[in-house]
C-alpha cells in the first residue's frame, strides 16, 4: 500500500496533513544541529525531542494523529514498515553525522568527518530510546502531550540511559577495555 501525500488513510476523511513518520524520524534528528554546540549530547536530545514532538511547537497534533495511523497500519503492511524502518536508519544516520560534526575538534567550515563507530552507536541509542516512544505510544490511546505521549516517553528513555557513555571519548575506552577482556 503507497499513500501519497494528499491521499487518505482508510478511516481517515481528511487528506494527509503533511506530517509523515519519516519526515518526523528525520526532522528530530536534525534538530540536534540546531541547538547550541555547548550543550552535551544529552541535553542536544532531549532540547531536540522536546522542541520536534511537543504538540503545537513541534508539529502539528493531526499530524501526530496521522504517525499514529500510519505506525498502526505499518504493523499489518510489511511495505509500509519496510518504508518506516528505512526512514528511521536515514534519520539514525544523519544524527551520527551531526553528532560527528558537533564532537571535539569539529569545524563548520569543514566537511563533517565520517561517524565513528562509538558515533554510530551513539546515535543508535539515541534513535531507539525516540523510536521506542513513539511506536509505544502509537500503539496505545494516551494523548500525545500527556504522560504516556511521545516527549514524555523519549525524555523517560533517555533518563534511563544516564550513565550510557554519550560521547565518543568517554565511550572509546570502555568499547577497547570490552575488546581487551576477551
Amino acid at each position: 500500500m503507497g499513500l501519497a501525500p494528499g491521499s487518505s488513510l482508510p478511516g481517515h476523511p481528511e487528506p494527509e496533513p503533511r506530517g509523515d513518520p519519516a519526515a518526523g524520524a528525520q526532522k528530530w534528528a536534525e534538530a540536534v544541529r540546531d541547538v547550541p554546540a555547548h550543550l552535551t549530547v544529552p541535553e542536544a536530545l532531549h532540547h531536540a525531542i522536546v522542541s520536534t514532538l511537543t504538540p503545537g511547537v513541534g508539529v502539528r497534533p493531526e499530524s501526530l494523529d496521522w504517525v499514529r495511523a500510519l505506525l498502526r497500519l505499518a504493523e499489518e503492511n510489511p511495505a509500509l514498515l519496510r518504508v518506516w524502518g528505512e526512514a528511521r536508519q536515514t534519520a539514525e544516520r544523519t544524527l551520527a553525522g551531526v553528532l560527528a560534526a558537533r564532537g571535539p575538534g569539529a569545524d563548520s567550515a569543514e566537511p563533517s568527518p565520517a561517524p565513528s563507530a562509538e558515533l554510530r552507536l551513539v546515535a543508535a541509542v539515541a534513535s531507539a530510546a525516540v523510536r521506542v516512544a513513539v511506536e509505544a505510544w502509537a500503539a496505545g490511546d494516551e494523548a500525545a502531550d500527556g504522560p504516556d505521549g511521545p516527549v514524555a516517553l523519549a525524555l523517560r528513555h533517555l533518563a534511563a540511559l544516564r550513565d550510557f557513555p554519550w560521547s565518543a571519548r568517554s565511550a572509546r575506552p570502555a568499547f577497547e577495555d570490552e575488546s581487551e577482556a576477551r
